[in-house]
């Protein structure tokens, strides 16, 4: 018999077997290097995605990072079919 939190004391394979049959759904937010351009042009902050023609604006370059993030996360759940309630600071 394994030694462990789960099955110390009276009743621990009844523990373990009743854990191994939850089911738990949580959010991932995956880390993808995906290349992007930056540029600065007489209306601010400019970036894109070429392989995806995704292009945003923004005021400033941290701005133009995070819409650009915001953008990737959008198209990434539009091919998925999957929605995620989160509040983007850039409308798309």
């Amino acid at each position: 018999m394994v030694s462990g939190p789960l099955n110390r004391g009276y009743g621990g394979e009844h523990r373990k077997q009743s854990l191994a049959r939850v089911c738990v759904e949580a959010r991932v937010a995956p880390c993808v290097n995906i290349p992007c351009k930056f540029w600065l042009d007489d209306e601010g902050w400019k970036a894109t995605v070429e392989c995806l023609d995704l292009t945003v604006h923004a005021p400033d370059f941290i701005s133009a990072r995070n819409y650009v993030e915001a953008a990737l996360g959008k198209h990434i759940e539009k091919v998925l079919g999957v929605s995620a309630k989160t509040t983007s600071a850039h409308p798309l």
